[in-house]
């Protein structure tokens, strides 16, 4: 099979083992440095596919989805704001972050993105809050990473000027039933929950 039909298929299976699903459904693969400009064409990239174990040369679960204009991230592992960066889209630019459950591979890299992308540079540089959709305990989540990172909020906000929107988390959270929890530009994103095990709940 061709290397890029191969990645393609790759792309559409993470996909699905995520528990989410999009409306558009024309995924491509390669270097995400610009938008697809064919209508309707979205495009896959996988930041990362790793695990809690840690190999520097596998970056946790993480996948950017590019369509209507519009950068989503579907989890946020251990290394997803380099690997943003490595191909050359501003932390300030995810218009959303999407988790798939709570295991800590999936959550580890949001403090990170969220904390990076408010610094006022041009690989960041998010003057709006953070949109953030998951199960159930995703404000809560949320709440306490604003809590637990306060200290960072005053100093940046006293001593680079950034905006106090910048530092905030818009959580949305949606039943472990799932169905459309975002729609925008064109762009609709369906959860459904998947069997992760039998104690790994909620997980979709």
């Amino acid at each position: 099979m061709p290397e890029g039909g191969l990645m393609e298929r790759r792309a559409l299976l993470r996909a699905a083992l995520s528990g989410f699903g999009a409306a558009l459904a024309m995924p491509a693969t390669g270097r995400a440095q610009q938008q697809p400009t064919q209508a309707g064409a979205m495009a896959v990239t996988l930041l990362g596919t790793g695990s809690p174990s840690l190999n520097p040369a596998r970056f946790g679960p993480a996948t950017l989805v590019q369509a209507g204009g519009l950068n989503l991230l579907l989890d946020a592992g251990r290394g997803c704001t380099v690997r943003l960066g490595q191909i050359g889209v501003p932390l300030g630019q995810i218009g959303g972050v999407f988790l798939t459950h709570f295991h800590s591979d999936h959550v580890n890299g949001l403090p990170d993105l969220w904390m990076t992308s408010y610094i006022p540079t041009p690989y960041a540089g998010r003057r709006a809050p953070l949109r953030l959709w998951g199960p159930t305990g995703a404000v809560r989540l949320a709440e306490r990473m604003r809590s637990a990172f306060e200290d960072d909020i005053r100093v940046r906000m006293a001593d680079e000027n950034v905006p106090e929107a910048a530092t905030a988390i818009e959580a949305y959270e949606f039943a472990e039933a799932g169905g459309r929890v975002f729609e925008e530009a064109g762009v609709a994103v369906t959860a459904f929950p998947v069997n992760h095990g039998p104690l790994i709940r909620p997980s979709v």
